[in-house]
């Protein structure tokens, strides 16, 4: 707490002495009327920056709670906080031991009007379930049961109950009341009832509906790409223009760029759909990694004429390339790899002084907006991460010279 009071203390000074400068105010005169009046801007200034703060802080999915909670979920993710429920149950019975409802009636029928309780116990107590019926039964003199629907009176899981639990009621106006020839039960357990769903499961189920709302508009994109036949492959990378987007890098033949109508037509079947999706989606050609290659080496061959020495050298740089293109799949290039590779393959080894058969690589990236690329040189051994919007381009340069 004292590293975060001390940048506030930092914070606030630095907003008055930016105003100070800007007013040209003299710090040694601290009564001024000027520096007075910075005094209560910069502090002003301070009590905003801290309510935006705070505000951003109390609606973010991770924080919010309560109301708060409840409007991050409704503006967000269009889903509520699930409320609590009353439990109830259809399978409640009005029944007599023996003979008839008749018999405990004087041969009448017995109607029962709604809002008759029933319980867990014949006195009230702080844990007792209570039920009610909600419209009126009639218990016909020459049946001996009856099933009715009661619900619970209070809300929440603490009225679920099991079966056989709730075994009296209130109800007095039948003859053989003293008696207590009328029965009730529950013949199934209750457990419909819950309580109001707590921030926490909240929490998780906004978090799930953002994740269900992605997997949908994957499985659009999927949809879309298999309309569009002139690409071979695709990435698809989640907050790649920012917060709450997707980029799909769509790639062509050899995992090389495809043309602008294929973007274009892309982008124009995407959002036909954008406003159903509820999320930015854009697609994007990959940026194209180049590469110039220096190898020197000699060959364990030394009866090779000069044209020979010329026809392994295409050989090598050509197997280069294929190896390269290999190992972009994987999105991982290890020159050391293959350099051992070649080496094997052509019986090579490395010339002079030199520690190994390639001298130099220099890698770019395209980025199709700022003109040509810088240049990186890397170590010959170096391994490289392929990028997933990046592929390798065709036009790379390899140079070999075989002694």
């Amino acid at each position: 707490m004292g590293v975060i009071a001390q940048r506030e203390k930092n914070r606030k000074q630095n907003l008055l002495d930016t105003l100070k400068t800007r007013l040209k105010i003299n710090t040694n005169y601290k009564d001024s009327v000027l520096s007075i009046l910075a005094e209560v801007v910069g502090g002003e200034i301070e009590r905003i920056e801290n309510e935006i703060y705070d505000h951003f802080y109390k609606t973010s999915l991770s924080n919010a709670e309560n109301i708060d909670l409840d409007e991050v979920g409704s503006s967000e993710y269009n889903i509520s906080r699930l409320p609590a429920t009353l439990a109830n149950s259809n399978k409640f019975f009005f029944y007599v031991l023996s003979g008839t409802f008749g018999d405990i009636n004087n041969s009448s029928d017995i109607t029962i009007p709604s809002g008759t309780l029933i319980s867990t116990s014949n006195s009230s107590t702080s844990n007792e379930v209570v039920y009610a019926t909600t419209e009126e039964i009639v218990l016909s003199a020459t049946n001996n049961s009856q099933s009715f629907y009661a619900e619970a009176q209070t809300l929440g899981s603490s009225q679920n109950i099991t079966e056989l639990s709730l075994q009296f009621h209130n109800f007095t106006n039948y003859v053989e009341y003293d008696e207590n020839s009328l029965k009730v039960t529950n013949t199934e357990t209750i457990t419909n009832g819950s309580d109001e769903e707590t921030d926490e499961f909240f929490r998780t189920r906004c978090a799930g509906q953002a994740q269900l709302q992605v997997e949908r508009n994957k499985n659009y994109i999927y949809l879309t790409l298999l309309k569009e036949t002139d690409v071979y492959d695709f990435e698809i990378i989640e907050s790649f223009y920012g917060i709450g987007t997707i980029g799909v890098v769509v790639k062509g033949g050899g995992n090389g760029p495809v043309s602008d109508a294929v973007l274009n037509n892309l982008n124009d079947m995407i959002q036909d759909e954008a406003q159903h999706l509820g999320q930015f989606i854009g697609f994007t050609r990959a940026f194209k990694v180049n590469f110039r290659v220096e190898i020197d080496c000699t060959a364990t061959n030394t009866n090779l004429t000069q044209s020979e020495k010329s026809n392994l050298e295409l050989e090598i740089a050509e197997r280069f390339f294929e190896i390269l293109k290999e190992q972009e799949v994987t999105n991982f290039i290890s020159f050391g790899g293959i350099e051992s590779a070649l080496k094997g393959e052509f019986s090579l080894v490395s010339s002079g002084s030199n520690l190994t058969i390639i001298s130099s690589i220099y890698t770019s990236v395209e980025d199709n907006n700022y003109g040509v690329p810088q240049e990186e040189k890397l170590n010959p051994d170096a391994n490289m991460t392929i990028a997933r919007d990046q592929y390798v381009g065709t036009d790379i340069t390899i140079n070999v010279n075989v002694r």
